[in-house]
């Protein structure tokens, strides 16, 4: 869209217009008063010349005057004439005076703004006061000018009315008379003249600079602190404009034109003159023999010669008047005009697909608002399309990166891809269409929460069979809780000949970047053990890292967050051994920043090999040993160290549990604080002597009644196994 053009700041040529509009508005009147007036000014003339030829003055330097004509003779002084010429002389140079002093001081004000256009066209640095003052002031310029001009005519017409008011200034009463009726004709052109100053500046304001004194940004929302008018106020001033403008125009000529017979000096008319007085209403005053010479000096008529320069006067007048009024008219249509295409051209770009697309709010009116309103609805509707975007730009590539790593879930994930490709597509097509923006997104939310809840189907599928760990140890249980419908938690076993291998783990992150994850886990846990024949805790942690490492391309110079997961990995040799007549199974335990608890069936008789940790709060006679893993995830990390083999003898009616942080960091209770390990190692060692189902049911309900109302903080999950 091509910049346009900086304007001038006009300050002179608004002078000059109304000084010459002022001067087209009076001429014709003054030119018709002339002519209407022009037997009186003969008159005038005549008399002055006969007293000149018929009078005889001797003047001395004081003023002193001896008169003699044919009447008699007179002395006296003209000192009162000449204090009246001073006295009017005086204020006409206080008024002049006055007015340049305004032109001056409006000068002044005005020339910041002529500077900063003048430099912004120029491409010029602009200084920050200069700026914050247009800025600040460039609202009010209309009322400020206009003001000025309004005390410049005031104090002229107060001057004139103190000149008028006092009849020895004037020589004459016919220039007495004339100087009234101009002074009301100028008071009434004054008041034409300051509105047409007024909405001409008001203008130039909204249409012509407003936008060369803020940016676009600024612009998108009203900048205008008051109020300068609605559309019905401007339609209604026109209408009146155009209406009442040229009927006053004819009125006062008309008023002007009329005189009665009483001012020719007429007292008494025939009846031939009475019926052109009257007309055709003469046979009516004489059939009601209504006398009517007594009261027709004061009938009203205009004299054709009148009529004459009324008309030229009309003619002069009216053309002037249609000037104005066209003025006044392209004002108004252009304060329609502008805000409307200007509108409807955002709307069109809007509707082809350009978001954010913003208009110029120029004006505080109804059309300001609606401005205003279309610039907040094209920015939310541009956060919308931007938010479907991007999470349709993320979704898409994580199926992508994903697809490769999951070969068994190959061709599900395509048909996902291309169904949020065809979901993209379908949004595009319709995003032409503004009143149906809502609707789309609330659907193409519900889309992706069904690619979801999919996606958790992919990720149950990967998930090993529960009955798999039933059938080894019958007396156990997996809470598996997500916080959102796929989960960054897994659990996975493998059993192969006489090992059952277990883990437990738990994914950066949750919701779908944990799901990628944790099936990413999996996967990488089923190539691990497929490739190998003996399976060591240690082993499969380190290859586990190794995978996740490659995988995704990490360093241990990056500063980017380490995706990784922490796990908890038991390897049982499901061979049932004895020592001292009691069977054990030999076991291994690795472990990646989570540990094991192992819940043993005596106190005193059973040992554990680890560092173990009593809990005294039992109420049963149970013992709680801790296993705890290495300090470091499945991931890159600053100690890259093997993992550690703890060897372990699980004896008949032990119970492990392996779990993810979920449960004991979940907030609630009273004080909504974090749930933490001790109080799960005392209700685990309170009811390990139930049944695994209904310890998983007391984990359950306790979880929820610790949680209450507030939102779950991450995905849970407990395996716990009673040995058999």
């Amino acid at each position: 869209m091509k910049k346009p053009k900086t304007p001038s700041y006009i300050f002179f040529r608004v002078l000059i217009s109304i000084s010459l509009l002022y001067g087209l508005l009076m001429a014709p009147i003054a030119l018709f008063l002339f002519l209407s007036n022009a037997p009186e000014f003969a008159k005038l003339y005549q008399e002055n010349e006969t007293s000149i030829a018929d009078s005889l003055s001797i003047k001395n330097q004081s003023n002193f005057e001896i008169q003699l004509n044919g009447e008699g003779a007179s002395v006296g002084w003209d000192i009162d004439s000449d204090v009246n010429k001073s006295f009017n002389k005086k204020h006409e140079h206080k008024t002049f005076l006055f007015t340049f002093l305004s032109i001056i001081i409006a000068f002044v004000i005005n020339l910041p703004f002529k500077r900063y256009l003048r430099k912004k066209r120029k491409n010029k640095p602009i200084s920050e006061r200069l700026n914050q003052y247009c800025k600040r002031f460039l609202q009010y310029m209309p009322l400020i000018n206009t003001a000025i001009l309004v005390v410049v005519f005031i104090v002229y017409h107060i001057a004139e009315y103190f000149s008028i008011t006092n009849p020895e200034s004037y020589s004459c009463e016919l220039e007495h008379s004339l100087s009234k009726a101009y002074f009301f004709i100028s008071t009434i052109t004054s008041v034409l003249v300051v509105l047409f100053t007024y909405f001409w500046l008001k203008h130039r304001l909204h249409f012509k600079y407003v936008h060369h004194f803020f940016d676009e940004k600024t612009l998108q929302k009203n900048v205008f602190s008051y109020r300068s008018g609605s559309i019905l106020s401007r339609i209604l001033s026109l209408s009146g404009m155009t209406t009442f403008f040229p009927i006053a125009v004819i009125s006062t000529y008309i008023v002007l034109s009329i005189t009665t017979l009483a001012d020719v000096n007429i007292s008494s008319v025939s009846d031939d003159q009475t019926k052109v007085l009257l007309g055709s209403f003469y046979n009516l005053v004489t059939s009601e023999n209504i006398e009517v010479n007594k009261n027709i000096q004061w009938f009203p008529y205009i004299p054709s010669l009148n009529t004459i320069i009324m008309l030229m006067g009309i003619s002069m007048n009216i053309i002037v008047t249609l000037i104005y009024i066209l003025f006044f008219v392209r004002w108004t249509t252009s304060s329609i005009k502008i805000p409307i295409t200007d509108l409807l051209n955002k709307m069109k770009t809007v509707s082809s697909g350009k978001w954010g697309e913003t208009t110029i709010v120029r004006t505080n009116d109804e059309f300001g608002v609606l401005s205003e309103g279309f610039n907040e609805m094209s920015q939310q509707l541009k956060s919308y399309f931007d938010e479907l975007t991007d999470l349709n730009k993320n979704l898409e590539q994580k199926v992508v990166d994903r697809t490769a790593k999951i070969e068994q879930q190959k061709e599900e994930i395509i048909s996902q891809r291309d169904e949020i490709e065809a979901q993209r597509d379908e949004i595009e097509a319709q995003r032409d269409s503004v009143t149906k923006q809502r609707d789309e997104i609330i659907t193409q939310k519900k889309e992706i929460t069904d690619s979801i809840e999919y996606a958790r189907l992919i990720q149950s599928a990967l998930f090993p069979p529960e009955q798999i760990l039933i059938n080894m140890f019958p007396e156990s249980f997996i809470l598996f809780k997500p916080k959102d419908i796929v989960s960054g938690d897994f659990y996975w076993f493998h059993k192969k000949e006489n090992q059952l291998i277990i883990m437990a783990g738990d994914c950066t992150g949750h919701g779908v970047p944990g799901a990628f994850m944790s099936m990413l886990g999996i996967s990488l846990l089923n190539e691990i053990v497929h490739s190998s024949q003996d399976f060591e805790a240690t082993e499969i942690l380190n290859q586990l890292r190794k995978q996740i490492v490659n995988s995704f391309h990490q360093k241990a110079d990056s500063e980017e967050t380490k995706d990784g997961m922490d796990v908890a990995l038991l390897i049982i040799d499901t061979e049932i051994k004895k020592e001292s007549e009691l069977e054990y199974y030999d076991c291994q335990f690795a472990g990646a920043n989570n540990p094991l608890y192992i819940v043993k069936s005596e106190k005193l008789k059973v040992k554990s090999e680890e560092n173990t940790k009593l809990d005294e709060l039992s109420t049963f006679n149970f013992q709680l040993d801790e296993v705890k893993g290495n300090k470091m995830p499945i991931a890159i990390h600053e100690k890259m160290d093997s993992f550690t083999t703890h060897k372990l003898k699980l004896y008949k009616n032990d119970t492990v549990y392996l779990f993810s942080d979920g449960y004991a960091d979940q907030f609630g209770g009273n004080n909504g604080k974090k749930f933490k390990y001790q109080a799960l190692k005392k209700m685990l060692l309170e009811n390990n002597h139930l049944p695994m189902q209904e310890q998983k049911n007391i984990l359950l309900n306790t979880f929820e009644n610790w949680r209450g109302e507030l939102e779950q903080v991450d995905d849970v999950l407990v395996l716990g196994i009673n040995i058999t």
